[in-house]
């Protein structure tokens, strides 16, 4: 087991946190870790703050489908001559295309953790090549089923990814001193984080602009703005000057997070961390997600709001302190009935050790 490189393939800023506490939970069992990423939104600064060596390769191919083909053939060229040298004894991806081509390749067992069947072209690319698929008991199996090829190894469990960092969570010094430097918590604010418009499988009508517009009409603090995209950041420039922040720098938003008044968010990830963490939170991804739905019917204060009136109401209700925060010891009674998914991130290096 000692000496064996585990390679952790890095495409967003979420993965770059689900990767970060992965890697410290495998390094502690004796294994050597390899950290690639790519150049896209935080992801950099992100692995930066938490002290993690890495190795960046290629870039987001932006919104067209010949810019993602060639980002990929780029990509998978420049990993292809990295890893043929470290030669890892197992890839975790979440899911990449470039990391799971090279990896087959090169005859690398292939761990892929997910949580998005509505990735279409993305799961097509890559979980036919995994040897083992690892999502949430939330998911049903069939939701998967049409891309996972006999002889690959389906395990699930009891809990969400997001679970791995915000259990006990430490931010670094200099991380958490930055982010309060940049947000005066002691002054009313939200968070917001709009769509992410050019994923190959969002294929509806932005709307994050009528919902800064109507969070500006109801809110009178600060707009934290989380923009993914060059063109959301100059649109908010453009339009809405007062009382917005928008950070050049990534923020430790689990900081910020007992202190927002709301979190909203166009995707998933920051609506469930802060309800993980018992803060009120909106996530308007256009059609119901089988993850949202599970951490709200354990408890945590999510909304998943598909319809324009129905995200007014939820916005004035948590505005108007109608959902009630949830105390530290509620949560630890939540958390203790929930897995993370390291634990059987685990059990399958060992597995692969033994074979």
């Amino acid at each position: 087991m000692t000496g064996k490189i585990v390679w952790l393939d890095i495409l967003t800023p979420k993965q770059a946190l689900l990767m970060h506490y992965l890697a410290l939970r495998i390094r502690r069992k004796g294994y050597e870790t390899f950290i690639t990423c790519r150049k896209y939104d935080y992801t950099e600064p992100l692995l930066k703050n938490y002290r993690e060596k890495y190795v960046s390769v290629g870039e987001h191919g932006g919104g067209t489908l010949v810019g993602k083909l060639l980002a990929y053939a780029d990509r998978t060229l420049k990993l292809s001559k990295i890893i043929s040298k470290i030669r890892p004894s197992a890839l975790i991806s979440y899911p990449s295309p470039s990391g799971c081509r090279v990896a087959f390749g090169l005859k690398i067992p292939i761990i892929i953790l997910t949580d998005t069947p509505h990735a279409i072209a993305v799961n097509k690319l890559t979980l036919p090549l995994a040897k083992y698929v690892v999502f949430s008991k939330c998911i049903p199996q069939k939701k998967f089923k049409p891309y996972i090829m006999p002889g690959t190894k389906i395990v699930q469990y009891n809990g969400v990814e997001e679970l791995e960092w915000i259990v006990n969570y430490r931010s670094p010094k200099k991380f958490r001193e930055r982010t309060l430097a940049t947000v005066n918590v002691e002054e009313p604010f939200i968070i917001f984080r709009p769509e992410e418009t050019e994923a190959s499988y969002y294929k509806y009508k932005p709307i994050f602009h009528k919902v800064l517009e109507y969070l500006k009409s109801k809110f009178k603090g600060k707009i934290v703005f989380l923009p993914r995209y060059t063109h959301q950041e100059e649109y908010v420039l453009k339009h809405f000057k007062e009382n917005i922040i928008i950070p050049k720098d990534p923020l430790d938003l689990r900081v910020l997070y007992p202190k927002a008044s709301m979190v909203i968010t166009g995707g998933a990830t920051i609506a469930r961390e802060a309800a993980l963490a018992g803060i009120p939170s909106i996530s308007y991804f256009p059609v119901k997600t089988p993850i949202n739905e599970c951490v709200s019917s354990w408890g945590f204060p999510l909304y998943n709001v598909h319809k324009w009136e129905v995200l007014k109401e939820k916005i004035n209700k948590i505005l108007l302190g109608k959902v009630p925060r949830l105390s530290k010891n509620v949560l630890r009674k939540m958390y203790s009935q929930l897995e993370r998914p390291s634990a059987i991130v685990m059990k399958i290096l060992e597995e692969i050790d033994t074979v």
